[in-house]
């Protein structure tokens, strides 16, 4: 990316993401990974524990929820105010369609984290998008700020989304360009 321009840069931007105002967030190396990961409080967790939970991440990712469940389950009985343990198990129990639980262990990881470190700010995300989900924007966006203000990229282009002007923007920019491109 060291040969191209900032013109093209702003270019590749507005295909990578729609939604984003024109000439903000323009991609560079620089700005090409989440600044979430730098200076964060991380709970670590024992070697055993540490093995239940990859375990249990990798039912989930196969499907097997009830397994992973039980797995998160028996991680959290010897790590309770883990709140990687409960974010990850929070996306398990919304892809088991459980959301009112999921939203139980998101209050919880972000208040043991206080929306800080990898693990907390993922919990704003996911709550924030739990909240979007509900139509609870207003909440939603305060999550998506919290974790924004501490570099998430994800949090950022969601309040861009629910943005309601840059999304009208946008979408006039892209019908413009459209006409202007097939006259």
């Amino acid at each position: 990316m060291h040969q191209l321009s900032e013109h093209d840069k702003a270019v590749l931007n507005s295909i990578f993401n729609p939604l984003t105002p024109l000439g903000e967030g323009v991609f560079s190396e620089e700005t090409n990974t989440d600044d979430e990961t730098e200076n964060s409080k991380e709970d670590v967790l024992i070697p055993e524990i540490a093995e239940i939970h990859k375990r249990a991440i990798r039912e989930t990712e196969t499907g097997n929820h009830d397994e992973a469940l039980r797995l998160f389950a028996e991680a959290l009985k010897k790590s309770a105010n883990s709140a990687t343990l409960l974010n990850d198990r929070a996306q398990c129990l919304r892809l088991a369609g459980l959301d009112e639980d999921a939203m139980k262990d998101l209050n919880l990881a972000v208040e043991l984290s206080n929306g800080q470190g990898r693990a907390g700010i993922r919990a704003l995300c996911q709550r924030g998008i739990l909240l979007r989900k509900n139509n609870k924007l207003d909440e939603a966006r305060r999550d998506f700020s919290e974790a924004a203000k501490s570099g998430s990229k994800f949090a950022k282009s969601q309040l861009v989304e629910l943005n309601p002007y840059a999304a009208m923007c946008n979408q006039m920019l892209r019908e413009i360009t459209t006409k202007l491109s097939n006259p």
